[in-house]
């Protein structure tokens, strides 16, 4: 479905807005927009809940043999139910590249590393707020 004319011109609006303020993420979107990377979809496949599902079953049978049998079948058996129940619900993230120069930090790595060092200042700052 086609964007009205106003619509677009709120887009554009919105867009220009976005790459002033962080230029950073304006250029990830476009990057991916342009190597034509896969939307990460919020849920998992139909297929991973249903091989998920019949694990877990037999985890369920597992669980229910070792209360007759013995009861290390039957940690085994939850084991496994717990194990599908993770394999189901994890949602895959889309691999990072490694950047192309060699003997550096991954992208990744030193985003993490920028998030953590702005935490830490921000919890330094509150401590200090607090004691004044």
């Amino acid at each position: 479905m086609a964007l009205t004319d106003e619509e677009q011109r709120l887009l554009d609006l919105l867009e220009s807005s976005l790459r002033s303020e962080d230029p950073k993420l304006a250029a990830q979107f476009s990057s991916a927009k342009l190597k034509g990377a896969p939307s990460a979809s919020p849920l998992p496949s139909l297929a991973r809940l249903v091989a998920a599902g019949s694990i877990c079953l037999v985890g369920i049978g597992m669980l229910v043999v070792g209360m007759i049998v013995a009861w290390p079948i039957s940690v085994a058996g939850f084991l496994v139910m717990l194990g599908a129940v993770v394999f189901g619900l994890h949602v895959g993230k889309p691999s990072v590249s490694a950047p192309t120069s060699g003997g550096g930090a991954s992208k990744r790595t030193q985003a993490n590393s920028s998030v953590k060092d702005r935490m830490e200042q921000r919890w330094e700052r509150r401590q200090d707020k607090e004691r004044a």
